[in-house]
């Protein structure tokens, strides 16, 4: 391979302006719900993105999202979400997509912020410290208005992690439990109604290793609608997670239960 010339044929790919664009949005939330749980112990927060998008299908984006500096502990109150992938369209509405993405807790450093239950009954299970940044490889397929995902953490999954430790007469012997592997599989479909109105749904499944209790199924409902050159929002939905995992220690606010939140977004 001439080194030169495929370097000068990346680079165009990079420079050439026809070739590329950039897109965003800035958001206020009622409240911000991921994957069925709330990242800001259910109170308002705010979101902005930024996203280059190339011919080829490749792009880029990055997302910064308040969220709650009680949940995620001392952290500076926010998180950011980079990720990269490719998108490949083909056949009759047929698309198919790529990615590497991750979760970044500036500050945050602490354990599980709700319980995490013993995978097995008597032995003692102690948190683990842990920034919460997560790791995620994920591929969906698409067809028209319909998207099935699936995603695996490369890491522990938001900082769910443990040592166990279970006793054999005077010795012990502790095991350290991650959760790098966690699944989630969703099943999404955004139906354009009108010009302006999105009717959306979603239903998935979180699948976490070595914790059993953080396991649940989410589902969702919700309206996009376009008007006076803003977006607006409204969503419905719920899960049947475990209120004692997903509820923050000295709260009663349980993360991942039934919500109705509204959002108003402006799309550049």
């Amino acid at each position: 391979m001439n080194h030169p010339i495929f370097m000068l044929a990346m680079l165009s790919l990079w420079v050439r302006p026809a070739h590329a664009e950039w897109s965003g949005q800035v958001e206020l939330l009622s409240n911000a719900v991921e994957r069925g749980v709330s990242e800001s112990d259910g109170q308002g927060a705010a979101s902005a993105g930024l996203q280059w998008t190339h011919q080829s299908g490749v792009r880029a984006s990055l997302t910064a999202t308040t969220v709650s500096d009680l949940q995620y502990t001392r952290s500076d109150g926010y998180k950011l979400a980079p990720e990269i992938g490719w998108e490949h369209h083909f056949g009759d509405g047929w698309r198919s997509d790529i990615a590497l993405r991750g979760q970044v807790f500036p500050g945050a450093q602490g354990s599980w912020y709700g319980s995490l239950p013993p995978r097995v009954q008597g032995r003692v299970q102690e948190p683990q410290e842990t920034d919460y940044g997560t790791a995620e490889f994920a591929l969906a397929l698409g067809w028209r208005w319909a998207t099935l995902s699936w995603s695996r953490s490369l890491t522990d999954y938001l900082g769910a992690s443990a040592v166990e430790t279970d006793s054999f007469g005077a010795a012990q012997r502790q095991t350290l439990l991650e959760s790098t592997g966690t699944q989630y599989v969703a099943l999404d479909l955004a139906w354009p109604a009108t010009d302006t109105l999105t009717v959306t749904a979603g239903v998935g499944r979180l699948t976490v290793p070595n914790f059993d209790g953080l396991n649940y199924v989410d589902w969702r409902l919700g309206l996009s609608l376009r008007g006076l050159g803003l977006h607006w929002g409204l969503q419905a939905g719920g899960s049947n997670a475990s209120t004692e995992a997903y509820r923050r220690r000295g709260s009663d606010h349980n993360n991942a239960g039934n919500t109705l939140s509204a959002s108003v977004g402006w799309h550049f």
